[in-house]
């Protein structure tokens, strides 16, 4: 009896880390989900002819080179054996310029508001400088950028700004879609959560 009471606690175990595992794998696949969809759109301008300026293509080119070398920290990230073992993510701190994250991070995202004639507005200024995990602030910002473009309407603008307060920084991306309704507050922070909001133009939308 307590061979088998041991083999049956075993078994549960097993299947809860298996279960950890594919939820963290999900995570992986919606964290890749973003800048894919940037690669593509930055990809399809060039093949409809809309890179011709040099200057242009050459930053659409550091877009995508920056895109893939960003994916492939993604899957070195989730795929390595602490990640998978404990269920978290690395997190390497290191001293960013905040206005440099969010300029590139309007570049990356400029074809697909092009595509909805939207526009991505950056806030001018001084360099900010602040310690954070360069990749999963890019990561992060990228979620918010591309929820905002995708529940905007055609033609509307999308700031990215900069907040300073008390030795503190926050990143603002504003949007003018309809935000998150009180009935769809409780929903916030939950795995793969969808509010009733739908994207404007017919995109996807995971949660």
């Amino acid at each position: 009896f307590a061979q088998r009471e041991i083999m049956a606690n075993l078994n549960r175990e097993l299947g809860r880390m298996n279960a950890e595992k594919n939820e963290f794998m999900a995570a992986a696949a919606h964290d890749l989900r973003s800048p894919l969809a940037a690669v593509r759109g930055l990809a399809g301008q060039m093949r409809q002819g809309r890179m011709e300026d040099p200057d242009r293509r050459a930053k659409a080119l550091n877009a995508i080179d920056d895109l893939s070398g960003r994916m492939l920290e993604v899957v070195s990230n989730y795929l390595g054996e602490h990640a998978l073992e404990s269920g978290t993510l690395p997190v390497r701190l290191e001293q960013v310029d905040l206005r440099k994250v969010i300029a590139e991070a309007a570049q990356r995202h400029g074809p697909a508001a092009e595509t909805k004639e939207q526009r991505i507005v950056v806030a001018s200024g001084e360099a900010v400088l602040a310690r954070a995990d360069a990749v999963l602030l890019a990561q992060v910002l990228d979620n918010f950028i591309s929820n905002a473009l995708k529940f905007s309407p055609r033609g509307a603008s999308v700031q990215l700004a900069l907040a300073e307060a008390a030795q503190q920084v926050r990143v603002e991306v504003v949007d003018a879609g309809p935000g998150v309704s009180e009935a769809d507050r409780g929903k916030l922070f939950r795995k793969y959560g969808q509010s009733s909001a739908r994207p404007t133009a017919g995109e996807s939308s995971h949660g």
